[in-house]
């Protein structure tokens, strides 16, 4: 037995266009403009047909298998589950990684005239012995030197434009990382770009200073941001964003080296990659506290 379906639709709608939704009931708002929306968007004509409290979505016969197909994507995305995201933890107490940065404003005074301890060479021999020499590394293999220059600095604006800056990724490091893992990840990524850069250097290159792990703290932030996404878009504006910091502050002032902070930037990129969103294993002032001990074993290295 043949079974008749009557169809019914007004007459203002052409013959040839077809329902291409079950009705849309007229107080779900958000569902009504959503169907609009995907429509829209691929460019399909339509017409709506409200009666009752239903709505019916009407499309030209050509286009109704992709008018239809995209409005069952859109209610497929509707029925899956909210993924479920690790939300991004912001570690407490990332004001205490202004602490590390006060070793450097207190070995300013040693470096630059006032000997408080006289077992310590004149203040010239001092950055002699810290100083980021080509020689000295490439031919004798005086690697400490990659950690000790970031602590000399050559006059009161250099140490006080590295102090600022630093502080600045230093707080927003430790607000992603803790404030004793920021300040360890600055100074490794620092010497390991400080080791990195000097290799590329011609005999006679010497450099001092503490920008090159400012940067190294820019590029681990930055590393570890995109580990944290998947959309290579947000990965790309992420890069974007460090490169243009770079390129404002790090071509800053006649003695700015550009190539260390490149390095540095380079380095924590690295480093921030690797390290990712692994949970740190020891307390962040005992992680704080190994980041110093670097600089300070370098010391004990370079003057022995």
């Amino acid at each position: 037995m043949m079974k008749l379906t009557i169809r019914l639709r007004p007459r203002w709608i052409p013959y040839a266009w077809r329902r291409v939704t079950p009705g849309v009931n007229l107080k779900s708002f958000a569902r009504l403009r959503d169907c609009k929306l995907v429509l829209e968007a691929r460019g399909i004509p339509f017409v709506i047909w409200r009666v009752r409290d239903r709505a019916y979505f009407f499309a030209p016969a050509l286009l109704e298998t992709l008018a239809r197909a995209e409005l069952a994507a859109y209610r497929d995305e509707l029925a899956r589950p909210p993924s479920k995201k690790r939300p991004i933890p912001v570690h407490q107490s990332a004001e205490f990684a202004y602490l590390w940065l006060l070793p450097l404003l207190l070995f300013y005074p040693l470096q630059h005239g006032s000997r408080f301890f006289a077992a310590l060479p004149p203040p010239a021999e001092l950055t002699g012995l810290g100083s980021l020499n080509y020689a000295a590394v490439v031919f004798h293999k005086q690697y400490y030197r990659a950690f000790t220059a970031m602590t000399l600095h050559v006059d009161v604006s250099h140490l006080a434009g590295n102090s600022f800056f630093g502080a600045v990724f230093l707080y927003m490091l430790a607000r992603a990382v803790g404030y004793g893992s920021a300040f360890l990840l600055t100074v490794f990524a620092g010497g390991l770009a400080n080791l990195a850069c000097v290799f590329f250097r011609t005999p006679g290159y010497v450099s001092v200073g503490f920008s090159t792990a400012v940067f190294a703290s820019l590029g681990v932030l930055a590393g570890i941001m995109i580990r944290r996404v998947d959309d290579p878009r947000k990965m790309f504006v992420t890069l974007a964003a460090a490169v243009a910091l770079l390129a404002m502050l790090g071509a800053e002032g006649e003695r700015s080296d550009y190539g260390a902070h490149i390095a540095g930037l380079a380095a924590g990129l690295f480093t921030g990659f690797i390290r990712g969103d692994k949970k740190a294993r020891l307390p962040q002032f005992a992680l704080g506290a190994l980041g110093l001990a670097l600089l300070v074993c370098a010391w004990i290295i370079a003057l022995i």
